[in-house]
């Protein structure tokens, strides 16, 4: 086998890679409080395949990362009590160590009033992309504290994050201009029926989230992407090499 043979084919496995995403969504209770399939719609639309894991008990989520190989989860937090325990939130904790990109969303409840929203859709499917060129990462949905954000809440903890804390109402009236996840999205329309606040700045795990969007000094919206996506630059190296051997063949 040559190298541009090599190349080729090691070029044909990162392609492979990027665009066999799996991505695991939780739902809660069978569904009670709240939830939507229209996150899960939403993502399978941008070409996603995306797994439900319906969590009724401890253990679950934990269970389900294991039984198969994903670059996103999505942990939608619709329900009113704590469901997630210390295994699940270990587990979904090894995840994100070994992804590095996390999204807090404390407006969650969107996908519920709005499941047609085409601003809600193009926010969730520029989050899916955010994740996807930066190698994976976690998406943290909850709604208002202290009752529907416990889920949230706790894998935050596990991976030393600030809480989403407070029940607030005000729209969207700062936003980050070049914001990778607002693109295409009408950010002063987005719901913002009752929700928390979102952590921002540099957490005790190193990671510093960026407010995105918000009301006043409130965010709603904060994410923390990592500097090197690692599917991208195996594509991005691939390329080069392949783009030398040719250059070197056409010389000779």
């Amino acid at each position: 086998m040559n190298k541009l043979t090599f190349l080729l084919i090691l070029l044909l496995i990162c392609f492979s890679t990027l665009s066999a995403e799996r991505i695991l969504v939780t739902k809660f209770a069978s569904g009670a409080s709240y939830w939507n399939d229209s996150i899960v719609s939403h993502l399978a639309s941008f070409g996603y395949t995306v797994d439900v894991v319906n969590i009724t008990a401890g253990g679950m989520l934990s269970t389900a990362l294991q039984a198969n190989t994903y670059s996103q989860v999505y942990l939608y937090d619709h329900v009113s009590s704590l469901y997630l325990n210390s295994t699940d939130t270990t587990a979904l904790a090894n995840f994100f160590n070994s992804h590095r990109s996390l999204v807090i969303d404390t407006r969650s409840y969107a996908y519920y009033v709005s499941p047609t929203s085409t601003n809600e859709k193009a926010l969730l499917g520029n989050v899916a992309s955010a994740f996807s060129a930066y190698g994976g990462g976690v998406w943290v949905g909850v709604d208002h504290a202290t009752t529907w954000n416990q889920n949230g809440n706790a894998f935050l903890s596990a991976i030393n994050v600030a809480q989403t804390t407070g029940c607030y109402s005000g729209a969207i009236d700062t936003y980050k201009t070049g914001s990778i996840l607002l693109t295409g999205v009408a950010a002063t329309s987005l719901w913002t029926g009752s929700l928390s606040a979102a952590p921002t700045g540099l957490q005790s795990n190193g990671l510093t989230l960026e407010a995105h969007a918000g009301y006043g000094s409130l965010t709603y919206i904060s994410a923390a992407f990592t500097p090197v996506p690692e599917a991208a630059t195996w594509l991005a190296l691939s390329l080069g090499l392949i783009l030398i051997q040719l250059r070197r063949k056409v010389l000779k």
